[in-house]
């Protein structure tokens, strides 16, 4: 009976107790296309709440298909990420969190360098956005990028400090806004 007890003590402690899971609505900043063009836009997500709060599913979540609702009542994936193939695998180093930005397969609508640069660099700074909602345990976002050698210069390490806590206050320009260095003149 001792062994019984110590076994099922030993296993309650390896496993872990279970725990319920609770569903949350998680609001995060993706570029969302219309006929205007791409804008960075807040999508709600439905997650378990384990996996909603951290910065990690914060940045997933800015490349992830989503389905909004036209005026024909039809649902369609409109995240500019999705549709072109980028892809984010992250992971959390102390405060920072480490972004390598997969654009190998992506395929912009336009084949434009300059358009492609744009919808990147809106997909980037949503990112940001998102990471800056995990502040004050993520203070930098050190974007890998893996692909196009003209879209190289958005490699860097962002300080989260800088950005905008408030969707609206914020510019998306990455340009005026680059890694390394914090916040440009955009000569404006």
């Amino acid at each position: 009976m001792k062994t019984t007890v110590t076994s099922a003590l030993v296993f309650l402690l390896l496993v872990g107790p279970a725990r319920s899971a609770f569903e949350t609505l998680v609001p995060v900043v993706q570029p969302v296309e219309s006929d205007g063009g791409a804008e960075p836009t807040v999508t709600t997500y439905s997650v378990y709440i384990d996996d909603g709060t951290s910065a990690v599913t914060r940045m997933l979540l800015t490349v992830a298909p989503n389905a909004i609702i036209s005026s024909s009542g039809v649902p369609k994936d409109r995240n500019l990420a999705s549709a072109q193939g980028i892809k984010f695998v992250c992971t959390q180093a102390g405060d920072t969190l480490v972004v390598e930005v997969d654009l190998k397969a992506a395929k912009p609508s336009d084949p434009n360098p300059k358009y492609a640069a744009r919808g990147v660099a809106i997909v980037l700074w949503c990112g940001l956005r998102n990471a800056r909602s995990a502040w004050p345990k993520v203070r930098q976002v050190q974007y890998k990028l893996e692909g196009d050698t003209y879209l190289l210069h958005y490699a860097g390490i962002y300080d989260l400090e800088k950005v905008s806590p408030h969707v609206a206050d914020d510019t998306w320009d990455l340009g005026a806004f680059g890694p390394d260095h914090g916040q440009r003149s955009t000569g404006r």
